[in-house]
């Protein structure tokens, strides 16, 4: 199924956050991450196969930590419109462990 997002669906998202006590940072972070996606896909319709050519776009980009930060602002908005089928899993990051001897 495709999905459009609009202007009035980011403010409500917004409220949503704020409505939910979520972080000052959260609240402004992730509607500036909805709208830039909005942008990249040229206000077109959004589903799953966009998402996930956006997350590769990203990755081509930026590192796996900064992705994976977006695509939790887009899965927190997918749910929050109850567009499930649009989310997508994040990044797998390696971590590096380092042992003291």
């Amino acid at each position: 199924m495709k999905h459009r997002i609009t202007r009035k669906d980011i403010a409500r998202f917004e409220q949503d956050l704020f409505a939910r006590e979520r972080a000052g940072n959260t609240i402004e972070r992730y509607p500036a991450q909805i709208t830039q996606f909005a942008d990249w896909a040229k206000g077109g319709l959004v589903d799953k196969e966009r998402v996930v050519q956006y997350k590769q776009w990203l990755m081509e980009r930026y590192s796996p930590a900064s992705v994976n930060v977006t695509l939790a602002a887009l899965n927190s908005f997918f749910r929050f419109k109850g567009w499930q089928e649009c989310c997508v899993r994040p990044v797998k990051v390696q971590r590096k462990y380092y042992r003291l001897l």
